[in-house]
């Protein structure tokens, strides 16, 4: 397709009508040759012929300008998918830890305690403390060891049952951070690891 340019203009299909500088209208220019030379349009240079996986074209100084497209890195893309697979182990541990722990007590049925963010953390730290000390006063067999679920349900438990629950906590979160390093160090050591299994229900 035979391309036009104005003033300089990047080269384009040439519009049906146009108007002059007196504000004269022209239209079917495409058959107007005093139209176009009227509202100033010309024949842009044809567009050179080129592969585009291999090079880049740009209209500049009046030319067409065919650039060729820097070659791949491959240590650089090597790096870049590494990272990538990285990031996905971070985003899969993330995701079993909103999915939140759910305690093998029975009155924790179909609950999950959530873990979400450090805030969650420092409270689930603090009532691990408490608890502790509740226990080592002797107050392990009392009932006032209360939980707020995912689902906003209230579990209330002893304080000997309370602290088992926050201790398995930890280690289910201990299994996590280990399941993401064994995954880390397999891609590292270009290992073809399956990042979606193992984890800690």
């Amino acid at each position: 397709m035979t391309l036009w340019m104005r003033a300089g203009g990047v080269p384009q299909p040439l519009p049906y009508f146009d108007q002059d500088a007196d504000q004269n209208t022209w239209s079917d220019l495409a058959n107007n040759a005093a139209g176009r030379e009227a509202c100033g349009w010309v024949e842009a240079p044809a567009r050179p012929v080129f592969d585009p996986a291999t090079a880049t074209i740009t209209w500049h100084d009046d030319a067409w300008l065919v650039a060729p497209i820097a070659p791949a890195d491959p240590a650089a893309e090597a790096a870049a998918r590494l990272a990538a697979r990285l990031a996905a182990v971070d985003a899969r541990a993330q995701a079993a830890f909103l999915a939140g722990y759910a305690p093998a007590l029975p009155e924790f049925a179909g609950q999950r305690l959530p873990l979400r963010d450090v805030d969650d953390k420092a409270n689930w730290l603090t009532s691990q403390i408490s608890y502790s000390a509740a226990v080592a006063a002797g107050y392990g067999d009392v009932v006032d060891a209360s939980f707020r679920t995912a689902s906003n349900a209230t579990v209330t438990v002893t304080y000997q049952e309370g602290l088992n629950v926050l201790l398995g906590m930890a280690s289910w979160g201990r299994s996590i951070l280990a399941r993401s390093w064994i995954l880390k160090d397999g891609i590292a050591a270009g290992i073809d690891t399956d990042i979606e299994s193992g984890w800690p229900a």
